[in-house]
């Protein structure tokens, strides 16, 4: 048979082309930005129509360029969609949102928006983890008696459309150890008055369920916000791609846009033509890195409430001004922690000392690695400088970049080395030779912060430099 290898030639590049041309519309943020206004239309029309007496919460991180997180107070969810992989099913007690179940209860229901791109009806989040998130919580309240012993519900809902009957068997099987693992943990759980159950609303949805106060569940309702398509772009009358799940992994296309600057400048950015969109954009991320220390606290530190605020964590972001002023320093009312990271070392950048200042700037400079050599090394001068100031009766705040993960870490270690269990302070722990330390007993203070905290999320790097610092001669040769 013969081959037309031009014509071949010709397809394959035109196919080419094409995946090319669909690439470079998926990550424009011109189209990005617009296909996520569309989003948004739907996922308000839902909410305003059919759910408004319930809280509408953002789920970290795509959900929250879909929904402004300031009119729900701050209040996101964090429902990973990893959690809910095939085969990777979990219920992390690093994850627990138990946060949100107090405004459930109040408000008799909830709204969690998500999206997932191309491929997929709706993200792994909300089809599994948040179903999985349900009945283990559903679950543990029976288990503790905590729950309204008429009609409790303690089964698995998963939508059919998205979860086969084969991959429900099997996250059921799981079940019994992620109940056993919430009920033995630290973690205080409040009581309800109906067991919870997930509802799914996507675009493709035709009906959209109602419920009241007489509704004998309380309706978990998880709104998948973007529209299913194949190819994961399709061309608008308006000007633009339209891009399924546009909000996903912004640090590949935002350009330095985030989701709240995004929120505050909606209008700017939506209503510029296609031509001056990159210099608004430009000039929006610009002005929003300038002013981000030009008041006090953007927002306030997050005290850890098992020992009565005496530790705190905060974001850089949401420092004043007046923590980088050594001019003012000594005059500053909480002792901070903050710990900074460079690629490279600079001798520009300002270190101050533990003392006379309460403020004590970290600063880790290097590769990954060496980053975290130094952040383990300078762990007994954090400790020396957290236990002088809280032995004076002083609240200590401690700040990293994003007030997740290095700042956490350092906050355990506190923890373990200047609280009981009871979470009663006692400075002469840290000191004592007969300071037992064990995976369980970092698990339950990691708790502690979760609590208080729920966007905690130590890396497992960090909490591996936690466990190894107190398990090595560092600890007690260095203070």
């Amino acid at each position: 048979m013969d081959v037309d290898f031009e014509l071949f030639s010709d397809r394959k590049k035109f196919e080419h082309d094409a995946r090319n041309q669909i690439r470079k519309h998926s990550l424009d943020p011109y189209n990005r930005l617009h296909s996520i206004a569309e989003d948004i239309e739907f996922v308000q029309d839902v909410h305003e129509k059919y759910y408004s007496s319930y809280p509408l919460l953002a789920n970290l991180r795509c959900g929250t360029w879909y929904c402004d997180s300031r009119k729900a107070g701050g209040i996101t969810s964090h429902f990973k969609s990893s959690d809910g992989h095939y085969n990777g099913w979990s219920f992390n007690l690093r994850r627990p949102n138990l946060h949100i179940l107090a405004h459930i209860q109040a408000a008799g229901g909830i709204c969690i928006v998500d999206s997932t791109r191309s491929g997929k009806r709706m993200p792994d989040s909300l089809s599994k983890t948040v179903p999985i998130w349900c009945t283990v919580i559903n679950r543990v309240l029976k288990f503790r008696g905590l729950a309204n012993s008429g009609g409790w519900d303690i089964q698995l809902y998963t939508p059919p459309q998205s979860v086969s009957k084969q991959e429900h068997a099997q996250i059921e099987s799981k079940l019994l150890s992620w109940v056993e693992a919430l009920a033995t943990s630290s973690y205080n759980l409040p009581q309800l008055d109906r067991s919870l159950r997930p509802i799914w609303v996507t675009p493709a949805s035709t009906v959209f369920p109602s419920f009241d106060k007489n509704t004998n569940f309380l309706p978990v309702i998880c709104i998948s916000a973007s529209r299913s398509l194949e190819e994961g772009t399709e061309r608008r009358r308006q000007g633009y791609s339209y891009v399924q799940g546009a909000g996903d992994d912004h640090e590949n296309w935002s350009d330095g846009l985030i989701p709240d600057v995004f929120w505050r400048c909606k209008d700017e950015l939506l209503n510029a033509t296609e031509a001056d969109f990159p210099d608004v954009l430009k000039c929006i991320v610009g002005e929003a890195r300038s002013t981000i220390h030009a008041s006090d606290w953007a927002k306030l530190p997050t005290p850890i409430a098992r020992v009565k605020g005496l530790l705190s964590i905060a974001a850089m972001k949401d420092l004043p001004d007046s923590v980088f002023d050594t001019r003012i320093a000594e005059e500053m009312p909480v002792p901070c922690i903050v710990i900074r990271g460079y690629p490279e070392a600079s001798a520009s950048i300002p270190v101050q000392h533990v003392n006379p200042t309460p403020i004590y700037d970290l600063v880790l400079q290097g590769d990954k690695k060496a980053m975290e050599r130094a952040f383990k090394s300078s762990l007994p001068q954090c400790l020396r400088f957290i236990g002088q100031y809280i032995g004076e009766g002083r609240r200590v705040c401690i700040a990293c970049e994003t007030g997740k993960d290095l700042s956490v870490g350092i906050a355990l270690a506190a923890l373990q080395a200047f609280f009981d269990d009871n979470g009663q302070l006692n400075l002469e722990r840290y000191d004592s030779k007969e300071l037992k330390v064990t995976k369980e007993s970092l698990r339950t203070r990691l708790h502690w912060i979760i609590s208080s905290r729920p966007e905690a999320n130590p890396s497992r790097a960090t909490l591996k430099k936690i466990n190894e610092f107190f398990m090595s001669p560092l600890r007690s040769g260095s203070t």
